[in-house]
């Protein structure tokens, strides 16, 4: 907002390296410097963060190249953890239609097994990603009728709603990750700000009804803490539904004055 581009794009660099997924936080950032600065500084900006990016990684490709594939593989690789939307069907579907479930610990959490998790996961991913393109092209088609100061509320909208997303389709979603939301949803303008507001510490006072006293009590399958984490789970969708929904609305004109 302050358009300090280069810090911009540093610190997005910083982000990428410590967990891959703020790299969709991109296309409306490079959106956002070419309605302000023009496209050139915008391309000057995206090469200067890219080349950011790689010097972070460039390290561990040259010192353990196998490691750092490993790391990326461990991502892509591990199943849907416990808490994550795609493993709340599942284990709903055990709740009330009494589907067996197998509960395994793997990649350090626990979670759900089999196919039918994996499609799930592998579609909650996709759909989330998705959303993420028509929010980004939306914003993009709206931003440059936008005067100074909707701009950077838009922005905010966006950015709010690329990273609820990016949770929502996450195939890990411990309680920790909520934390990704609170800085950019508190910031939404408006009457949906309000309520996400209001919603963002519900989804937090939710989350601690299974997490950390219930959770084990979750791992083992009893219907309560199932139900609650559904329930987290519908909140958080419903809250990405919210910053979408932010209205990119130009200005109301003046009237024209009287001449005299």
């Amino acid at each position: 907002l302050a358009e300090r581009w280069r810090w911009m794009w540093g610190l997005l660099a910083v982000a990428i390296a410590l967990k891959l997924m703020p790299a969709l936080l991109a296309p409306a950032l490079v959106a956002w410097q070419a309605h302000r600065a023009g496209w050139a500084s915008a391309r000057r900006g995206a090469a200067g963060g890219i080349a950011a990016t790689v010097a972070l990684f460039a390290p561990a490709a040259l010192l353990a190249p196998r490691g750092l594939w490993d790391m990326v593989m461990y991502h892509l690789q591990r199943p849907p953890q416990i808490e994550s939307t795609a493993s709340s069907y599942v284990l709903l579907w055990h709740a009330t239609a009494g589907v067996p479930v197998t509960i395994e610990s793997a990649f350090g959490s626990q979670g759900p097994t089999g196919q039918t998790a994996e499609v799930l996961a592998t579609a909650t991913t996709l759909l989330a990603f998705l959303a993420i393109v028509a929010v980004s092209v939306r914003y993009a088609r709206h931003l440059g009728a936008l005067v100074r100061g909707l701009d950077a509320a838009y922005l905010l909208a966006t950015l709010a709603a690329t990273i609820v997303f990016l949770a929502v389709g996450s195939k890990v979603l411990s309680p920790q990750y909520l934390l990704w939301i609170v800085p950019a949803s508190l910031l939404l303008p408006g009457r949906r700000g309000l309520t996400a507001f209001v919603m963002t510490p519900v989804l937090m006072l939710v989350t601690h009804l299974y997490f950390p006293f219930r959770y084990w009590n979750l791992v083992g399958l009893e219907t309560l803490p199932i139900w609650i984490l559904f329930v987290r789970n519908l909140l958080l969708i419903a809250l990405a539904c919210v910053c979408w929904s932010v209205s990119p609305a130009a200005p109301t004109p003046r009237a024209p004055a009287l001449a005299d």
